[in-house]
């Protein structure tokens, strides 16, 4: 999680995982002392994830969620862009530009 602190150019208090899975990134996230939220589409995850963390995970389509009263200092995304359907979309919901490949449909990620 060093790594990660390193590129923030603030203090890290709040952390968001999109995708946070089986919440090994959470997990880590948590014991570094930062409020954690995690966001995840399959049940069999996310609920067995809060209750074994304590944290507050989000069983949402990234298309319905609304984050607007809630300020990240890291949003963290791994292994996930290639189960989105609208990668520009995707960006934007995180604040970052899509780059171009993008925004002409032809983002690619590997496993």
């Amino acid at each position: 999680m060093g790594w990660l602190e390193d590129l923030c150019e603030r203090r890290v208090e709040d952390f968001l995982e999109v995708g946070s899975g089986e919440g090994f990134t959470l997990e880590a996230a948590n014991k570094k002392g930062w409020h954690t939220v995690g966001v995840e589409v399959s049940p069999a995850f996310a609920e067995p994830v809060s209750s074994r963390l304590g944290v507050e995970v989000l069983l949402v389509e990234l298309e319905d969620l609304s984050l607007s009263d809630e300020s990240f200092d890291i949003i963290y995304v791994n292994s996930v862009l290639e189960h989105v359907s609208e990668p520009e979309a995707f960006f934007l919901f995180a604040g970052v530009s899509p780059p171009p490949a993008a925004r002409r449909g032809r983002l690619h990620s590997s496993p």
